[in-house]
């Protein structure tokens, strides 16, 4: 009996480390699994932080530029491109081609368009902006002053034209004729 108690107790011994290892096994599952979140709660956290941080700071820049530049952006409805020159409106309207980019030019125009709409019986104006990528296509060495279609305009400089009903009825080149012709 004593031999049997001996392997009995060996069995018994066996099965206690087999048990044991079973549950260093599962626990060691338990912490890596434990690992893994835990890396994966702090790398999202870490991400959040990092985006808040990022929002406050743009958010920041932001208001400080507004501070510093306080223009408001407006929606002209006088700006347009090249391509819609000849079908604006039915009637009379004029459509003054220049650049800008150059800020004086641009104020000097700006100034013109302003007198010339505080007259009675003023036309429609509308401005394109030769700086413009779009338009930048229509500025030429050469100008063509009888064009008949949107196609076929061909700005050198300052340029004002009359149309009516689509036709070109006035070319107008340059600062002082222009400023001429709108008095």
């Amino acid at each position: 009996m004593a031999k049997s108690k001996k392997k009995n107790v060996k069995k018994i011994k066996k099965k206690e480390e087999i048990i044991n290892n079973n549950n260093s096994e599962f626990y060691d599952k338990i912490l890596n699994i434990a690992m893994v979140v835990l890396i994966i709660i702090l790398t999202f956290s870490l991400f959040y932080l990092l985006t808040v941080y990022i929002t406050n700071k743009n958010s920041d820049d932001s208001d400080n530029s507004k501070d510093k530049d306080n223009t408001e952006e407006t929606v002209s409805y006088t700006d347009i491109i090249v391509g819609r020159s000849f079908n604006i409106d039915n009637g009379e309207y004029l459509v003054i081609y220049y650049d800008k980019s150059d800020e004086e030019n641009a104020s000097n125009y700006t100034n013109l368009i302003s007198e010339y709409k505080g007259q009675e019986n003023h036309l429609n104006v509308y401005v394109v902006d030769m700086s413009n990528g779009i338009n930048k296509k229509y500025a030429k060495d050469t100008s063509n002053p009888n064009p008949s279609n949107a196609s076929e305009i061909a700005i050198n400089g300052p340029t004002l034209i009359k149309f009516n009903d689509g036709v070109v009825e006035d070319y107008i080149e340059g600062y002082e004729a222009i400023e001429d012709y709108l008095k």
